[in-house]
């Protein structure tokens, strides 16, 4: 079953984007992308809409005329909902230099916003095709004329060529030798273009969850009950917790971040197999997981999550889906994208939060018995994605499996006000801080300064300083700090004293102590 999104992705921020957020991955927009998808997308993005757009799919030496038309209706939508439409352009490295500038001057004389150049996708997997083995050698010559072409005509935009994902040294099953030779041989071609930068892929597999070599197969149809059969609950709670507890991606950005030493485009993400797997509440949960974690420390995009029918069906039998009356759905995956965008700096849930002036996000992926700590007015709001089974399923009804109850309850983000985070369920608590009224002295130069005081109520109370001495002629009965500006009458009048007063005479021009 073909759909003309195969794939999440992650793309790094384009360089007018003040926002990290999440965009979309583009893979047969020639065919499948219609106006409805292009609305979704734009809802589940903030002003910044990025889209990957891929026209090397026809491995074809002709221009790929029927997706640019497509990204040029995108950014027409776009405009209308008052967003902006960025795009990554991948290129044809089967077509020419000069098709390919041909393709990206189209869409930027249109107005189109297109900042980066993706220099192949994956194109290491053809040099081996082609040559018998993984050379970057081979690769660096198309490459480089291809920017050659491209720059002489648009000096600013940005290239980003294909990095290996599981170089040798990196932690990253299974390691190989020829992606390491690979990686450093593009490092030394970056060296001499210190703007452009790398692209990584990023899929979870059976290294992560050896469960997900089934999913490569195919689901085995079955006959399930609740009580009787036990297999999508098995499979789905073993992938759950291996990727959960997988430390792929820290591997993968700890990896680039050393070699690399400037921050890549993560252009996909997903597990292998998704095509069966990717419309439930578990790959949701990693979608979201993920794409809060990481959109905001390294400027990830990843593609939303809308499909032909959302239907999950194996390849090797057929499921019992019913009717289907429209031509795309919001999956899973759409509303976990669209609540990770809405988080801005979020940090993990724990058991004690602190809390900042203004509005915080923290995400969760379990239940949390959490607390927060600060002293502020607060109003909370829950935000998640639940689903009664790990295998839940949105967009579209589906059954996991012949006489299987319905699965397909996951419609929507819900939204509650309060801290509440239900059973098999993931979000972000938003939590908004107003300063408390205390009322105090505000200022820090006061002897009874306040520092948890928000109003001042004039209370505050300064130091005087002058003369404290009573034997002085000018003492200042209102100083509380000595300044030294005293001033003493001669020792022959401090004996003789004003009438009536304390103080002492002062000695007049005649030498005669004045005390009248």
């Amino acid at each position: 079953k073909q759909n003309y999104m195969k794939k999440l992705i992650f793309i790094l921020m384009m360089p007018l984007v003040v926002k990290a957020q999440i965009g979309a991955n583009y893979v047969n927009l020639d065919q499948y992308g219609d106006s409805l998808s292009m609305v979704w997308m734009c809802e589940a993005s903030d002003y910044i809409v990025p889209v990957r757009l891929r026209t090397d799919k026809e491995q074809s030496p002709v221009l790929d005329v029927a997706t640019l038309d497509k990204a040029k209706m995108f950014k027409r939508i776009a405009e209308r909902m008052g967003k902006h439409t960025e795009f990554c352009y991948t290129v044809n490295l089967w077509a020419t230099p000069d098709v390919n500038l041909t393709g990206i001057k189209e869409l930027i004389n249109y107005g189109c916003d297109v900042p980066v150049i993706e220099v192949g996708n994956e194109y290491y997997s053809w040099i081996k095709k082609d040559y018998g083995r993984i050379d970057f050698s081979f690769y660096q010559p198309k490459a480089e004329a291809l920017r050659s072409v491209v720059s002489a005509e648009y000096p600013n935009l940005i290239f980003v060529y294909p990095a290996c994902p599981s170089p040798k040294g990196s932690g990253i099953s299974p390691e190989r030798q020829d992606h390491k030779d690979w990686n450093e041989a593009l490092k030394l071609m970056l060296n001499k273009y210190p703007n452009d930068s790398y692209v990584w892929h990023v899929y979870y597999d059976s290294y992560d969850a050896p469960v997900l070599a089934d999913a490569e197969k195919g689901l085995t149809k079955q006959k399930y009950t609740d009580s009787q059969n036990t297999y999508l609950a098995d499979f789905y709670g073993a992938y759950y917790t291996g990727c959960v507890n997988s430390t792929l991606f820290d591997k993968s950005f700890a990896y680039a971040d050393s070699l690399f030493k400037r921050k890549g485009y993560f252009t996909e993400y997903g597990t292998v197999g998704s095509g069966n797997i990717r419309n439930t509440y578990t790959y949701g949960l990693l979608v979201f997981r993920d794409g809060v974690k990481w959109k905001e420390k390294t400027n990830l995009y990843v593609h939303a999550g809308i499909s032909l029918t959302g239907v999950i069906q194996p390849k090797n039998s057929k499921f019992d889906p019913l009717t289907i009356n429209t031509n795309n759905v919001r999956r899973v995956e759409y509303w976990a994208l669209k609540m990770a965008n809405e988080c801005v700096n979020a940090q993990p849930l724990s058991t004690n939060n602190e809390l900042h002036e203004g509005v915080n996000y923290f995400y969760f992926t379990d239940f949390i018995d959490a607390s927060f700590t600060g002293n502020f007015n607060v109003t909370f709001e829950t935000h998640y994605i639940s689903g009664k089974y790990l295998y839940s399923t949105g967009g579209a009804t589906a059954f996991m499996a012949t006489g299987s109850t319905r699965t397909q309850e996951i419609t929507g983000i819900t939204v509650i006000e309060g801290y509440q985070i239900p059973f098999n369920s993931f979000g972000y608590v938003k939590v908004i801080c107003t300063p408390i009224e205390v009322y105090g002295c505000t200022s820090p130069t006061a002897n009874n300064y306040d520092a948890t005081a928000t109003i001042d109520d004039g209370s505050c109370v300064y130091d005087v300083k002058g003369c404290m001495s009573r034997d002085a002629s000018n003492y200042n009965e209102a100083a509380t700090i000595d300044d030294g500006s005293c001033i003493f009458p001669p020792k022959e009048c401090l004996k003789k004293r004003w009438l009536f007063t304390s103080l002492p005479c002062k000695k007049s021009k005649n030498n005669v102590c004045h005390c009248e």
